[in-house]
């Protein structure tokens, strides 16, 4: 059985969920949306993965968000910010 963990922030919300990120260090799961195949869109989410709240943390577009890593220390995010030749 599926059970929905989060839908968005109440003023966005989540459009195509794509590649999860634990950081244990915070307790959150970062989330990349990659929007929209053709339209740049946002972003990436941040959630408290013990209740599924939170919101857009990188707000700005995107497009087709796909990749991301935590480094080792927690210190960092990365994703790959062009795509396809963009």
């Amino acid at each position: 059985m599926l059970t929905e963990f989060a839908t968005g922030d109440g003023t966005a919300r989540i459009k195509i969920p794509n590649v999860p990120v634990v950081d244990s260090q915070r307790t959150c799961l970062y989330v990349s949306d990659s929007h929209d195949f053709q339209q740049a869109g946002p972003g990436i989410w941040r959630l408290i993965w013990r209740t599924g709240a939170g919101g857009l943390w990188y707000d700005r577009s995107l497009r087709f968000a796909n990749g991301m890593a935590l480094s080792a220390t927690g210190a960092r995010y990365m994703w790959p910010r062009r795509l396809r030749g963009e």
